[in-house]
């Protein structure tokens, strides 16, 4: 970490760079929320470190074998936020006390949270949902494994209605630890300088192994923990398309995945609107009726015209103006599950550079590689 910056300004600098990453995920996600009753899983859980291999020869996944001497941690968070607030590492932003606190990295992190669900719930299709951990582990649900998880930017989800005890009390229990390059290490000068990358890593790249953050390799649950509810059909992968013809019309292409989870044939429909943002104007409306069979899953498209469309611009250019696009799917009349989805209304084209072959081959002769710059510029 380089010491000649100002502390404060180191921490600015790892913030944004957290903040990217999130903001990209939330974006990516293109802000799904589940409107079937979430359960939120979020907020107070308690974590410890083992051994590599040591938490499961323990049995720690098994209710009542948790840990006595945990450390609470607010989720979503990290292993090093939580080890901070409680006194446990030094502030690996001053000066390079980071060096102090590798040993985080070299453990396996356990996290363990309780929760109860009412009867209410029971007969529904239940999923666990994982929307980022970091990096890599395995999940328990009253002593039952649940899943894997791997990889930062990797959203996971598991079918617990199985697993569940309805009202009665759950415990939940993840296993992680950091990525397999965190306990290869060089070092420079006394200190850890450097670490080999693996761009295969679902991890974001700028976390750490650079200038001012180059070994500090994040552990932890970093994004939202909640139970999926929902009837026998659900909204998978929403993806809006829009093509912009004129100033006063944009054509909007919508896909959704409807996806039957029961073992019987059921008839099922979507109903779909376009609000803008803000005002709640609503700007299209789309409808469509289908039989889907026991496990089925259907691509379901659209096509919807948006009248004198407000753009999303690239920042410094105009608004970043956004519509919600609203989608109920039902079984026989009654609502399954409700997915809102956020989207601009914008038309990215890649143009060729002009003369790209000449640059191509300035790029081999200065830099011995095409791939250097010349493959994301041509």
């Amino acid at each position: 970490m380089r010491n000649d910056l100002p502390r404060n300004l180191r921490l600015h600098f790892f913030t944004i760079a957290f903040l990217i990453i999130a903001v990209a995920a939330h974006t990516e996600r293109a802000v799904c929320q589940t409107q079937n009753t979430p359960v939120d899983l979020d907020g107070t859980w308690l974590m410890k470190d083992f051994t590599p291999g040591i938490g499961v020869t323990k049995q720690v996944y098994l209710p009542g074998r948790e840990p006595k001497d945990c450390v609470p941690i607010q989720v979503p968070g990290t292993v090093q936020t939580a080890l901070l607030a409680a006194g446990e590492i030094p502030d690996p932003y001053y000066g390079y006390d980071n060096e102090k606190s590798l040993w985080v990295e070299e453990k396996e992190w356990w996290f363990f949270k309780k929760f109860t669900v009412g009867t209410d719930l029971q007969g529904k299709w239940i999923n666990l949902l994982f929307e980022g951990t970091s990096f890599q582990g395995e999940v328990w649900l009253n002593g039952q494994p649940i899943g894997e998880l791997k990889g930062m930017l990797n959203p996971r989800s598991f079918d617990v209605s199985h697993a569940l005890e309805f009202g009665a009390e759950n415990s939940l229990a993840v296993r992680l630890e950091a990525t397999p390059d965190a306990r290869v290490r060089e070092i420079v000068h006394g200190l850890t300088w450097d670490s080999p990358r693996d761009q295969l890593y679902s991890i974001a790249q700028c976390m750490y192994s650079w200038d001012w953050g180059v070994h500090a390799v994040p552990v932890g649950i970093w994004q939202p923990v909640k139970l999926r509810v929902t009837g026998p059909l659900r909204i998978d992968h929403p993806y809006v398309r829009s093509t912009i013809s004129s100033r006063t019309k944009a054509v909007c292409t919508v896909a959704l995945d409807a996806h039957n989870l029961s073992s019987k044939s059921v008839k099922g429909s979507i109903l779909g609107t376009v609000l803008e943002q803000g005002s709640n104007r609503k700007v299209a409306e789309f409808h469509e009726s289908f039989q889907l069979g026991p496990g089925e899953t259907r691509t379901v498209d659209f096509e919807v015209t948006v009248r004198d469309p407000k753009l999303w611009w690239p920042n410094g250019m105009g608004d970043q103006s956004l519509y919600v696009l609203n989608s109920v799917i039902s079984v026989d009349g009654a609502k399954s599950e409700e997915l809102k989805t956020q989207f601009g209304i914008r038309e990215l084209k890649l143009v060729e550079n002009e003369h790209v072959d000449e640059f191509l081959k300035s790029m081999k002769n200065d830099t011995g590689s095409v791939y250097h710059l010349g493959k994301v510029v041509g």
